[in-house]
């Protein structure tokens, strides 16, 4: 009688989420586009990676880590993909990364983007719906991936327009 007696508390490890840095106002996470293909937990956009942004800096976790993976061409561009790990390192959601205007993940914007979106548009060569190739191409953000979007890209190719900043198109 009269003892206290203590336990102690055992904490749940928290699930991993990623989330924006302060440094990533501007960016965007969203996990009801990009679900379609590649078995994606969503998306993120709006980081100037081809004018050297890095994409660690503007996502994190407060649990796990994050891990940011090149595109099959070897660029942090449209298809890149950020890896979501819990405390143990094990992968629990990937992300993949958008370029705006950046179709086709060679981290240019240019002339092959625009052709790849009038192939698109011509119905010869299509863009799978809610991929991040889709999205890329969707540079005036109307929803649709048409040619309104390809003389946007050809005319930010020819220097005589330049495309709203990632941010803006976020």
């Amino acid at each position: 009688t009269g003892q206290k007696l203590t336990f102690p508390v055992m904490k749940a490890a928290a699930d991993p989420e990623l989330i924006l840095t302060e440094e990533g106002n501007g960016a965007v996470i969203r996990t009801n586009l990009c679900t379609g293909s590649g078995d994606y937990a969503g998306c993120v956009f709006g980081i100037d990676t081809i004018n050297g942004a890095n994409i660690e800096d503007y996502v994190t976790t407060k649990a796990g880590s994050i891990e940011v993976v090149a595109n099959d061409q070897g660029n942090m561009t449209t298809g890149a993909t950020i890896l979501l790990k819990d405390d143990s390192g094990k992968v629990v959601a990937t992300y993949v990364f958008i370029y705006f205007g950046d179709v086709n993940g060679d981290g240019a914007v240019d002339g092959t983007d625009a052709v790849a979106v009038e192939l698109h548009d011509a119905w010869i060569e299509t863009i799978d719906e809610d991929t991040a190739a889709y999205y890329a191409a969707d540079v005036n953000g109307d929803g649709a991936v048409d040619g309104t979007d390809a003389v946007a890209i050809e005319a930010h190719d020819a220097w005589l327009l330049e495309l709203s900043s990632q941010a803006e198109m976020a």
